[in-house]
């Protein structure tokens, strides 16, 4: 009877032997949950873009009909210039900043505009686009830039040239 394992030795061989495999699994589905993560994030910046420039579509759009830029992105929904007033899909306040230009002849330099600041500008800036309000690092580059607050979309971006400096102003 020596040549048989005892009842005892084959459970604790099919309990270790269980605990490895859920080890193993579980170490699968963290790994997954880091490429469906990445995969979510990437899809996010490409709705970042898209949503901006149906957004900038509807600020040309405005231009064009009144020879004038709009003081929100309301008025752009209101006048059926856009389907939808789009969330910012990435930042977690899920709103925009707005990309302006002063009213005023003379150096045009885009001025980042947060969502709460926009009414004490709109006397003596343009609102010509949008920015993300996202502070992270993106995965793609766009136009030469690593971090979503500087992706600028506005009227007259060319989309093969470096990103402009931009002018932020802090609600701080």
């Amino acid at each position: 009877m020596t040549g048989r394992p005892s009842v005892s030795k084959t459970r604790g061989i099919v309990f270790i032997s269980a605990l490895v495999l859920v080890m193993i699994f579980s170490i699968s589905l963290l790994m997954a949950r880091a490429f469906w993560e990445r995969e979510i994030e990437r899809d996010m910046e490409g709705e970042l873009i898209y949503r901006a420039r149906h957004l900038v579509r509807g600020i040309e759009a405005y231009h064009k009909r009144y020879r004038r830029y709009p003081d929100s992105l309301e008025v752009l929904h209101k006048e059926r210039l856009i389907r939808k007033l789009y969330p910012e899909p990435v930042s977690e306040s899920r709103r925009w900043n707005y990309v302006m230009i002063p009213k005023r002849a003379g150096r045009q330099v885009l001025t980042v505009v947060p969502a709460d600041l926009l009414p004490r500008y709109t006397e003596t800036h343009n609102l010509i686009g949008v920015c993300s309000s996202a502070v992270g690092e993106s995965y793609r580059e766009y136009r030469q830039v690593k971090y979503y607050y500087k992706w600028a979309f506005y009227v007259g971006a060319k989309e093969n040239e470096e990103m402009p400096d931009l002018r932020f102003i802090s609600t701080l």
